[in-house]
């Protein structure tokens, strides 16, 4: 008997051998990937790892130690000093000074600081 489908089945085989001359030769990648790399190359890295620590270590050793500022440098001053506090706090009982806020109140409430 005469097979209808062998024209096609010949036709796909053609393609196929004319795809398989176009595939690039994967074994000597797959021989690359999976062959182990030699000492030399085990040595490089060594080499690189090493060298790349001992740049790292030489960085922190060569930069100046920085001292911290003292706590009254380097914190901001909130109050003035001792001896100029009577001064803003005479300021302050003084019913002369009022504040931008004292609208809020209620005009039964004045309050002074003594």
């Amino acid at each position: 008997m005469n097979d209808p489908d062998q024209d096609l089945r010949d036709l796909f085989a053609r393609q196929r051998e004319a795809e398989h001359a176009l595939v690039p030769a994967f074994r000597s990648l797959q021989r690359r990937a999976t062959h182990e790399p030699s000492a030399r190359a085990y040595a490089w890295r060594w080499a690189l790892a090493c060298g790349a620590a001992t740049a790292v270590a030489l960085l922190f050793m060569i930069q100046p130690a920085q001292t911290a500022p003292s706590l009254t440098q380097a914190l901001p001053v909130f109050l003035p000093p001792a001896e100029a506090a009577s001064t803003w706090l005479a300021g302050l009982s003084s019913s002369a000074t009022d504040t931008p806020s004292d609208f809020l109140l209620p005009h039964h409430l004045q309050l002074t600081v003594l």
